[in-house]
This record gives C-alpha cells, sequence and structure tokens, in this order.
C-alpha cells in the first residue's frame, strides 16, 4: 500500500500572520496548521487534507486584512499630516 505525501502544513505562514498581520487570523491558522499534523499522524488523510486547506484559506484571509489596515493606517497618517501642514500657521 502505498501511502500518501502529507499535505502542506502552512505553519510557517501561519506564525508570520501571527505576528505580522493579523493575530486572530493566525491564531485560527495556527490551529489549523498544527491539525494537519496531528489528523496526517493519525492515518485521517483527508481530515488532514482539509485542516491544510483552511489552513490556507485563513492564512490568505489574514494577509488580505493585514495589508489592508497597514496601508488604511498609512493612508491615515498621510491625510492626517497632509491637513495639519496644509492649515499650520508656522509656515505662512
Amino acid at each position: 500500500m502505498m501511502t500518501r505525501p502529507k499535505p502542506q502544513n502552512y505553519l510557517l505562514l501561519s506564525a508570520i500572520v501571527f505576528l505580522c498581520c493579523c493575530p486572530i487570523c493566525g491564531i485560527i491558522a495556527l490551529r489549523y496548521s498544527s491539525k494537519v499534523d496531528m489528523e496526517y499522524r493519525a492515518g485521517r488523510y483527508d481530515e488532514a487534507m482539509k485542516a491544510s486547506i483552511r489552513s490556507k484559506r485563513v492564512n490568505l484571509v489574514g494577509v488580505v486584512v493585514g495589508l489592508f489596515l497597514i496601508f488604511l493606517f498609512i493612508g491615515t497618517v498621510v491625510t492626517v499630516v497632509a491637513f495639519y501642514i496644509d492649515n499650520s500657521s508656522f509656515l505662512n
């Protein structure tokens, strides 16, 4: 009987998402990442594959949310600085 290869667990990506992008999505993705290994060792390949797919999806959501928040923050800072420079009296 051939053994199937272990599905990708995306553990490193989950840790990066947790630390840099979106901690909530990172925690969920870390949980699914660890579930991949547990299910595979238990011989439940289909469940391991489902956990791998879920981990990938949650990581993708975390990256998108994180990038959105970063761009939102940068846009807000630029807008506030531009407003204060435009309305400051010390430059006139």
